[in-house]
């Protein structure tokens, strides 16, 4: 897409990029997100056994930013105390 000029006729030397807002946070690849999220929950439970599991779970979720849909996979799936 272009930007157009004062005229309102398209200007071809400047081209708008509408990636070029994106981080690389937002284009992780799907899956991605959970995976690092399993990671710090496993990780967090090696340096912090004190705390349940279910509560680690709930601060990954608000910290990785989960879907509900995540948030779902997570409880049914890494929810079980030891």
């Amino acid at each position: 897409m272009y930007e157009h000029k004062h005229d309102g006729t398209p200007n071809p030397e400047i081209k708008q990029n509408h990636h070029s807002a994106m981080t690389k946070e937002t284009t992780q690849p799907p899956g991605e997100k959970l995976r690092k999220t399993i990671k710090w929950i496993s990780e967090t439970q090696l340096e912090h056994p004190e705390i349940k599991r279910r509560e680690v779970i709930q601060q990954a979720q608000i910290r990785f930013n989960l879907s509900p849909r995540d948030c779902e996979f997570l409880n049914k799936n890494f929810s079980g105390e030891e």
